[in-house]
């Protein structure tokens, strides 16, 4: 059966046909504003990614972190985060040279890349030491991808350059916190509570996770 169209439904749709005009001519003028706008996010995204891994850098990483804390906020979720150190990796460099050692970072944040969900983040803070971000997970997730990590890295040893493969290792640890309005951990707080699990991981013999208490308004 035809609809019938009041007055109203036939101004509507005149708005309508102006407004996809406009946005016609305006994508026409724009798009060398489109273009410029493209690459201003490319540079600003070679600014935030660590070229060797393809990582977050550390600024990065503190702006997902920014991101992911305020939606924890709105959800009232957790959310945690993993401190990866490779084990011995000054003697990697000592031995083999910073080419091996390079070599190694890449293998071990393709291994990370590949073990953690979709939604989680991985940062490199500096040196041998990685961030991972994990929204939504209490602590016995956060552990339990913190033990897939340390064993998808140690499984295979990693191929260098002009070597025979050399086994790598890492030492993990974890901290969490469930945020609310009132709590909200900076990334500094979590940091420094998984650094604390991650010095217990190197002195119980390395190669192992070790994990911090939830983190809780004092």
């Amino acid at each position: 059966k035809p609809r019938k169209f009041n007055p109203k439904h036939s101004q509507d749709l005149e708005d309508l046909a102006l407004w996809v005009e406009s946005e016609i001519d305006s994508d026409r003028l724009s798009e060398a504003q489109l273009e410029l706008m493209s690459e201003v996010d490319r540079l600003r995204e070679m600014a935030l990614v660590d070229p060797l891994t393809r990582t977050w850098n550390r600024a990065g990483i503190q702006e997902v972190f920014t991101r992911e804390s305020s939606l924890a906020e709105r959800e009232k979720q957790p959310l945690g985060v993993i401190m990866c150190d490779i084990d011995h990796f000054k003697s990697v460099n000592d031995t083999y040279g910073h080419d091996a050692g390079d070599a190694v970072l890449k293998r071990v944040a393709d291994r990370i890349r590949l073990t953690v969900r979709p939604y989680d983040s991985i940062g490199r803070m500096g040196g041998e030491e990685f961030l991972v971000i994990l929204p939504k997970s209490h602590g016995p997730t956060v552990k339990m991808v913190a033990e897939r990590i340390r064993h998808a890295v140690e499984r295979i040893p990693i191929e260098l350059p002009d070597n025979d493969p050399l086994p790598v290792t890492m030492s993990l640890g974890t901290s969490h916190a469930v945020y609310r309005p009132g709590f909200l951990p900076e990334l500094e707080a979590l940091v420094k509570a998984a650094d604390v699990a991650l010095y217990e991981a190197k002195r119980g013999g390395r190669n192992r996770v070790a994990e911090a208490a939830e983190l809780k308004p004092v």
